[in-house]
């Protein structure tokens, strides 16, 4: 059956890193699956799986705070919530969470965080803005990420599990 699947289009190919179907002793996924950049770095060893879920569940996080998804390549996709539920109790609490992550990371690491982890944009892009090389770029946002897995694992900040594995 996973044979009969067809490739994503050349063109998506293009812009997007895809791993094919994987069915096997290690993991369980039908479908093809664009690789992040998060993905990339803890395929690479630059970060933990533990900094890999706290990024996820900040990721969930900031989606529950602001009521809008991303998408595989960091596009916004728009409100999921109604606007009887945009002031919830719950978005309440997720953008104090949010707030209290800045506070205690500072604004560089939360850019390099958001850049890498909400938008995922490309290691290139990121070091121009810095004006840096794109392997320091990456380095700089390994080392951001595993400092909120610090702060997640310390308790020093709290963020909303999501139900992603790596």
């Amino acid at each position: 059956m996973l044979d009969k699947m067809p490739d994503p289009r050349a063109q998506f190919r293009l812009h997007h890193d895809i791993e094919a179907p994987q069915v096997d002793a290690k993991a369980f996924r039908q479908g093809w699956k664009v690789s992040t950049r998060l993905d990339g770095l803890l395929r690479d060893e630059m970060i933990t799986p533990g900094a890999w879920q706290a990024a996820v569940d900040f990721r969930a996080t900031w989606e529950r705070a602001f009521g809008i998804g991303l998408g595989a390549s960091g596009e916004l996709l728009g409100s999921r919530t109604s606007n009887a539920a945009r002031c919830s109790d719950g978005k309440l609490d997720a953008l104090k969470r949010i707030r209290g992550i800045s506070r205690k990371l500072g604004p560089r690491r939360m850019w390099l965080i958001e850049r890498c982890v909400l938008h995922d944009y490309p290691w290139l892009r990121t070091a121009e803005q810095l004006r840096v090389s794109d392997k320091t770029a990456r380095s700089w946002t390994a080392v951001a990420l595993l400092d909120l897995w610090r702060c997640v694992r310390s308790g020093h900040i709290h963020i909303w599990p999501s139900m992603s594995e790596p």
